[in-house]
């Protein structure tokens, strides 16, 4: 009896430690949840702003082949990849109509001489003729009609005379005609280079050029002087100019790093085939050093610099983010700004961000988060260059501080102006990229 009444105390006794436990996870006050943050300190540093963009390599000169004259390829003595001199015989087409086509031609000028000659006789025994008739007109012995039939005799076989002089030089040139088809049937090498590509095969026919487009034999470029040609969007290549200096990767080397300059840029947009508005400009960039083993059409990716800043104040890139101006305002109880729509995020995600207007763009303020006392400050700044990790900053800090640099979305959508925070060490945030795309 005594073992029943002290289990029944027990399991009480256990029932109130249990609610009493409840009672305390329910009722008794929580510690707030602290947004995490990663930071680093605004440093005194270089900065070099680069423009990024991949293309393919092709050399600077190139000169597609083609025959001026139709027929069957005879002669091929080159191929992919040949070394060849300027004058070298590349290609040969069968000269055996054209060959004949000078022959029918140098007949049809003796044709036309022997006519001239014929003509020449008939001109001046009418020439003879009409002097005759004027003399004897002239002493009564003929009469005026006579001599007008003479006359007119004469200027036909003088005009038959000049025809015929007509067209013996007709004749002619088309017998220049036909010498200079029978020497194009013969194609040499306008320059010293190496094949690039080689279209057609010996026997096959070939169409020449005219007025429509013929068969491209084969190509011959200049690998001396090779040429990284990129697409930059429209908001980069205003930065870039000609002379600019660039680093090149190329991907079939990446071993091999290589230098270049920035030659030519387009003054017209190319046409995009997608549906995603993205404007781009075509940049050539030489390649400065020349290495056997760069062929026309590798991919590379080239990093113009264009521009240098020293010794200026830079915080992360992440750091820099966007806030509209109302929403500024209103945390640092500036004047009253007119309503707009609101917006936000990161620099880095704002920038090409093609899809907003005007109106909206020029309603972003640029911002930064400062790390005080467990809270953060928003802070208006104006900022100048950036490179691949760091954005120079020229109003809004002063070296030394502690910016927020992570993670993404924290400074991008949750940051407000103090608003409390835990800062992170850096080796458990990531390095302050934590969350960074």
């Amino acid at each position: 009896m005594m073992a029943k009444r002290k289990s029944k105390k027990l399991r009480y006794i256990v029932g109130a430690v249990i609610l009493a436990i409840i009672a305390l996870a329910v009722f008794m006050p929580r510690k707030p949840h602290l947004t995490q943050v990663t930071s680093d300190k605004v440093k005194i540093r270089d900065i070099t702003s680069q423009v990024t963009a991949s293309g393919t390599i092709e050399p600077k000169v190139e000169v597609a082949i083609s025959s001026e004259v139709s027929g069957e390829v005879v002669e091929l003595p080159v191929n992919d990849g040949d070394r060849v001199k300027k004058g070298q015989l590349l290609a040969r087409i069968d000269t055996e109509l054209l060959e004949l086509r000078v022959k029918q031609q140098e007949a049809s000028i003796l044709s036309a001489q022997a006519s001239a000659e014929q003509m020449k006789v008939q001109m001046e025994r009418a020439e003879q003729v009409l002097e005759d008739q004027e003399r004897l007109f002239a002493n009564k012995f003929v009469s005026e009609d006579s001599v007008r039939e003479a006359r007119a005799e004469a200027l036909a076989k003088k005009a038959a005379y000049m025809a015929a002089m007509a067209n013996i030089s007709q004749q002619e040139m088309e017998f220049d005609q036909a010498k200079k088809n029978l020497s194009k049937a013969i194609i040499y090498s306008p320059m010293d280079g190496i094949v690039s590509s080689r279209s057609v095969e010996l026997g096959e026919r070939v169409a020449g050029t005219g007025d429509y487009q013929g068969t491209e034999i084969m190509t011959v470029a200049d690998f001396a002087i090779m040429e990284l040609v990129i697409d930059v969007n429209e908001s980069d290549v205003v930065n870039v100019s000609v002379g600019d200096k660039a680093a090149i990767l190329i991907d079939a080397i990446s071993d091999t790093p290589f230098s270049g300059e920035v030659v030519e840029i387009a003054s017209s947009a190319m046409n995009s085939d997608s549906n995603d508005d993205a404007v781009t400009f075509e940049v050539k960039v030489r390649i400065s050093e020349a290495d056997e083993r760069i062929r026309p059409g590798m991919t590379a990716t080239a990093d113009i610099d264009t521009g240098y800043a020293e010794g200026v104040l830079t915080v992360p890139l992440q750091s820099v983010t966007v806030r509209d101006k109302q929403t500024v305002a209103k945390a640092l109880k500036k004047a009253e700004i007119p309503e707009a729509p609101p917006q936000v995020g990161n620099e880095q995600s704002t920038r090409v961000d093609k899809k907003r207007s005007r109106a909206e763009l020029d309603n972003l303020q640029r911002v930064i988060f400062i790390v005080k006392d467990g809270k953060v400050e928003l802070r208006e700044v104006k900022t100048g260059i950036s490179d691949s990790r760091y954005m120079e900053i020229k109003e809004g800090v002063k070296e030394g501080e502690e910016v927020v640099s992570g993670s993404y979305n924290a400074i991008a959508r949750e940051l407000n102006h103090d608003m409390q925070v835990q800062v992170q060490p850096k080796d458990e945030g990531n390095n302050g990229n934590s969350g960074q795309k």
